[in-house]
């Protein structure tokens, strides 16, 4: 009869059984006397008929069931976080290396500069300091300061670092 009342309809995912529970081993172990099949038709019909320790039993076992689909769960959603972190991981990679070039473009500029500055420029103004030609000008010529900070270089993934 628990098999006509579909109480599996009611269910989400997947359950292949009902439990009859009976609240004593001994109307159990008196039932399996009386039909030595009882076990065997219940169960064809998707029915497990437990007493209280065989309920004790099965609970303990849904629960752990239970436990291992959470952590499969959180296990599916940690891969497709870490997918994500990956990908913006990707694209902040490709940023820095863009930054990275200009960084060297900036500093080869910035080179050339003062190579220019050293060797065609103060060169220049000395001579014309010798002349006494900048006498009545308003503005004198900066010297460009010296960059003493330099860029720090990041660590590849594949290198130790000093927590590992």
């Amino acid at each position: 009869e628990l098999t006509r009342k579909d109480y599996l309809s009611g269910v989400s995912g997947r359950a292949e059984f009902v439990v009859m529970f009976v609240p004593s081993e001994a109307l159990i172990s008196s039932a399996f006397e009386v039909d030595p099949e009882l076990h065997a038709h219940a169960m064809e019909r998707g029915v497990i008929i437990a007493g209280p320790a065989s309920m004790i039993a099965l609970l303990k076992t849904a629960a752990l069931y239970w436990q291992q689909v959470r952590f499969a769960e959180e296990a599916a959603e940690v891969v497709s976080v870490a997918q994500e972190f990956y990908q913006r991981m990707a694209t902040w990679s490709e940023h820095f290396e863009k930054v990275g070039k200009g960084l060297k473009q900036a500093t080869d500029n910035y080179n050339k500069a003062v190579g220019s500055w050293e060797s065609k420029v103060i060169p220049q103004g000395k001579k014309l300091e010798e002349l006494d030609v900048a006498r009545n000008l308003p503005k004198t010529l900066v010297e460009p300061a010296a960059i003493t900070q330099e860029i720090r270089k990041p660590r590849n993934l594949s290198e130790e670092t000093e927590e590992e």
